[in-house]
């Protein structure tokens, strides 16, 4: 939920799970889970082959509505670098066209340093080390979570953001299960994705994503529900 490829590491590695997953085009509609069930999916990050960050993710979707939730964190020796620490959630509702956020929000840590993001009713909040900011309208787009998680597509073009920040995800080649994109964050900066899909505990969900930029990296579904 960092921004990627502009951050050290692991914040890079993870958001890019949060970002480049959610384009990747499922070869059939995502089935929905029984009400109530919650599946649990966990991941790990990857630099130059060596494991830097892990998340778990937490899933439940009925037919009247979605819930996601989950933790990512460094590990290894990017621990020595940074100890960053994000819990996230995301819920909303279910339509045809695509999903209907009511809430996303994260907390992220990191030596001591705290922050807050929410948004809801598209007005987005932010609170740094206890300081509120001012309110103001959240970035166009989808929320990175209800993106990736829930009825993902392969759209063309895209608009996805952080709260905090905007992505413009522009598709270079898509097929098998895999899509590749062009992503240009809010400073202009450029990188590239590309994700595998797979079918998991009934769900279509990313199990690789690749990323190319000054940095290159992978995330990697590693185990949950089966």
């Amino acid at each position: 939920m960092n921004r990627p490829l502009t951050g050290v590491g692991v914040a890079a590695a993870l958001a890019l799970l949060a970002i480049a997953g959610l384009h990747a085009a499922p070869p059939d509609p995502m089935p929905v889970p029984e009400p109530e069930r919650t599946v649990s999916l966990r991941y790990r990050a990857y630099l130059a082959g060596t494991p830097v960050g892990r998340a778990t993710v937490r899933l439940a979707v009925a037919a009247d509505g979605y819930r996601i939730e989950g933790e990512a964190a460094s590990e290894g020796w990017m621990e020595g670098v940074t100890r960053w620490r994000n819990r996230f959630q995301a819920e909303g509702t279910l339509t045809e066209a695509a999903p209907l956020l009511r809430e996303f929000s994260y907390v992220e840590t990191d030596r001591g340093k705290e922050r807050r993001v929410s948004v809801r009713d598209r007005i987005l909040q932010v609170m740094k080390n206890g300081k509120h900011r001012e309110p103001r309208p959240a970035p166009d787009g989808a929320d990175v979570l209800s993106a990736l998680f829930v009825q993902p597509s392969c759209l063309p073009e895209r608009l996805v953001h952080t709260g905090r920040h905007l992505y413009r995800l522009t598709r270079l080649a898509a097929g098998d299960g895999v899509c590749r994109y062009r992503v240009i964050d809010d400073d202009d900066e450029a990188f590239e994705v590309a994700v595998d899909l797979i079918r998991h505990a009934g769900l279509t969900v990313p199990g690789r994503i690749t990323f190319h930029g000054w940095v290159s990296g992978s995330i990697e579904l590693a185990g949950g529900d089966s």
